[in-house]
């Protein structure tokens, strides 16, 4: 894959490859499930849910603006590249907190410095 293949979608939209993308896989275990009293542990995987920490860094306002935008809805559908299968993986998920760091205010536009979100699996 080179840097300029389209690397995430959300909301159907191709966004701005970011500066930083964690891709995690978290295991959820059923209920009961735990360490025994000798501390062993004991149970089964309910499911896997993906996570994703993107960092984007020096967007212009337009940029910032999309983002937020298309992060408006309660659940979103997020396509990404799973590192395991080296493929595009759809998910529909749901948003963290948006943080967006100004490093500057230009006259008629901010850039902004960064701006992290979570995106986690309903």
């Amino acid at each position: 894959m080179k840097v300029k293949d389209p690397v995430l979608y959300i909301g159907g939209i191709l966004v701005k490859p970011p500066s930083e993308m964690t891709v995690s896989k978290n295991k959820l275990w059923k209920q009961g499930s735990g360490r025994s009293r000798t501390g062993n542990m004991c149970g089964s995987i309910q499911c896997r849910k993906y996570k994703l920490e993107i960092t984007w860094t020096n967007l212009s306002e337009d940029e910032a603006m999309q983002l937020s935008n298309l992060l408006d809805p309660d659940f979103i559908t997020v396509k990404f590249i799973d590192p395991k299968t080296k493929s595009f993986k759809t998910c529909t998920m749901y948003g963290g907190d948006e943080v967006y760091t100004v490093q500057n205010y230009c006259i008629d536009e901010a850039v902004y410095k960064g701006l992290p979100i979570s995106l986690v699996e309903k």
